[in-house]
């Protein structure tokens, strides 16, 4: 009966699973408040993304109230959430009765933090609270207030230099106008905890570009950036343990790259991606990686013919390499088609062209039996193949055999 209730989320299901935490012999306790959890979580992302108008009218104080009961334990952070939705929906209509469900949550948050003072979850709520009072109030209006969540950020920040901290922290240096003062305290922080190996230059990059992506690119950032991306440099240079941290560093200069336009971050992405690829040669992801910077870096700037060659090679042997070890991975295959077509038309001799074609076609026609009819990319890049050698017998076949492929992934959808 659980399991049917917990597909299921609207008001009518929380209502009956409700009814069903309130009987004697429970046999299932775990899953029941799975179940129940499962709608108000549901409820609490529409609600966010605008598509539950009004929180406070549904079932879920009372679905809360009866994971309480079941738990034996008493939700304050859960409620202080709910009570800060409730609070927004009130704040549209007008903010007495909005400040009066900030305060009930307000005062759960100092309940779990009078038990637990240590409780990163329950600091980051006692901020949130007082930004919704802030919200309510003006920040220019209240200026303890504010002094207060901008302390309270450094006092988070000091004991959990998590991204989310110093994400909340920048946002309100920039929402409170507190340029001046809030970066000096930001940046001196951030510095000391840096040099105590409490806090790490890729953190601090990450939060930075994360912010810069929400605000439009604000140029007071950039020289904030480049000196962490600087040390992120010397950071990751040699300490760099496995391949998703590789991948993760050469996304970070990456989007960097992109939200200030600095070529030098598009090379060190290029570079992390490519020493990726020659540590890890038995995944294929770094080399899509690579490619995919090469072209980016080429839409940055002009490189010397040779250079550019250069790269395209270095790429096509990461793809070679992956390709002799999975030999039949449809996506890879796919991957290394598209990249060898864009390193095609870059070659000029005709020798190398020969090659890079070869290549070409034997991976598409490796895609092409490992996909079948059910994807067209393998057809087109078989057709194109055909075209460069001038075999018109081929070609003819296979633009039949992709038409008639095309017409079966239309008429499935």
């Amino acid at each position: 009966m659980i399991e049917k209730y917990e597909k299921l989320a609207n008001l009518e299901d929380l209502a009956s699973l409700i009814a069903l935490s309130e009987q004697e012999d429970i046999e299932d306790t775990e899953g029941l408040v799975e179940a129940i959890d499962s709608i108000l979580n549901v409820w609490h992302y529409d609600f966010a993304c605008g598509k539950f108008p009004r929180i406070q009218d549904s079932e879920y104080i009372n679905g809360l109230e009866a994971i309480e009961s079941l738990q034996g334990v008493r939700l304050g952070l859960d409620r202080a959430a709910y009570f800060l939705m409730v609070s927004a929906d009130e704040g549209k209509q007008g903010s007495v009765e909005a400040m009066q469900w900030i305060e009930k949550a307000y005062a759960e948050v100092k309940l779990v933090l009078s038990d637990a003072p240590h409780n990163m979850a329950a600091q980051h709520q006692e901020i949130d609270c007082l930004k919704a009072k802030l919200h309510l109030l003006g920040y220019q209006q209240q200026p303890v207030l504010y002094r207060k969540i901008l302390s309270l950020c450094a006092q988070s920040a000091t004991e959990f230099p998590t991204g989310r901290i110093w994400l909340i922290w920048l946002r309100e240096i920039i929402k409170g106008n507190a340029e001046l003062s809030g970066w000096t305290a930001f940046k001196a922080l951030s510095r000391q905890l840096y040099d105590r190996k409490k806090l790490t230059a890729l953190v601090m990059v990450d939060t930075l570009i994360t912010f810069s992506v929400d605000n439009k690119r604000p140029t007071t950032l950039l020289d904030e950036l480049i000196f962490w991306l600087k040390l992120c440099q010397g950071e990751t240079q040699n300490h760099l343990g496995s391949e998703h941290q590789f991948n993760s560093v050469g996304h970070l200069y990456d989007k960097a790259a992109q939200v200030f336009n600095e070529e030098w971050m598009l090379q060190h992405a290029l570079h992390i991606y490519s020493r990726c690829a020659e540590m890890y040669p038995a995944s294929w992801c770094p080399a899509v990686y690579a490619g995919n910077a090469l072209q980016e870096l080429l839409a940055f700037k002009q490189l010397s013919k040779t250079e550019t060659l250069q790269q395209y090679q270095e790429i096509c042997n990461h793809y070679i390499k992956a390709l002799r070890r999975m030999p039949s991975d449809f996506t890879l295959l796919v991957y290394a088609c598209d990249f060898a077509s864009i390193y095609l038309s870059a070659e000029s001799s005709d020798g190398k062209q020969q090659c890079i074609n070869q290549k070409r076609l034997e991976w598409a026609l490796a895609a092409q039996r490992q996909g079948g009819e059910h994807y067209f990319s393998p057809y087109q890049h078989l057709i194109e193949s055909y075209i460069f050698l001038e075999e018109f017998d081929a070609i003819e076949k296979w633009l039949i055999i992709s038409f008639l492929v095309l017409n079966l992934l239309v008429d499935k959808n």
